[in-house]
């Protein structure tokens, strides 16, 4: 049966992404049992807790996977010892030299002032004030509308939380 449902789903937004022809659109689609279609497409635009991602292009292949992987060095003495950044084909990486060879003022360079260094009259100070407060926000709220959709999803199961 749920199967059956899923086919039916996909079909319907198959329909519903050629009645708007679209050429080439990445979709990110929960397949989540819903109420009706309309909630389903609603449900879907959100865009978060997702579990299948479907391509539709001119020829309806999905794009294959493991072709363009990155590739990562996890040896740990060429980490530690080298800068692991070569952008010419040939040669060796760049070896990293003691701190005490790097000149004073590198490390500063970095270094932005932290609004407990500033005083209250600068204007500055408000400014990063707000900014940090902005980025907190932005974290918080990422993650309680993303807990929502989890915690939506094990209720309707039947559970308290993931792990009951």
């Amino acid at each position: 049966m749920k199967n059956v449902y899923y086919e039916y789903l996909l079909l319907v937004f198959e329909k519903l992404m050629t009645a708007i022809q679209l050429n080439a659109h990445l979709l990110t689609i929960m397949l989540l049992p819903a109420r009706s279609v309309l909630s389903v497409i609603v449900d879907f635009f959100p865009i978060s807790m997702c579990y299948r991602t479907l391509v539709y292009g001119k020829n309806n292949k999905l794009p294959l996977k493991g072709d363009k992987a990155a590739y990562f060095d996890f040896n740990t003495e060429k980490l530690q010892k080298h800068c692991c950044i070569n952008y010419f084909i040939q040669g060796q990486d760049i070896v990293l030299k003691d701190y005490s060879e790097y000149p004073s003022w590198l490390e500063e360079l970095l270094v932005e002032d932290s609004p407990h260094s500033l005083s209250p009259e600068n204007y500055e100070y408000w400014r990063q004030l707000k900014k940090k407060d902005r980025r907190f926000k932005r974290k918080r709220n990422f993650f309680r509308f993303r807990s929502s959709f989890v915690q939506r999803y094990y209720l309707d199961q039947g559970k308290q939380d993931a792990f009951n």
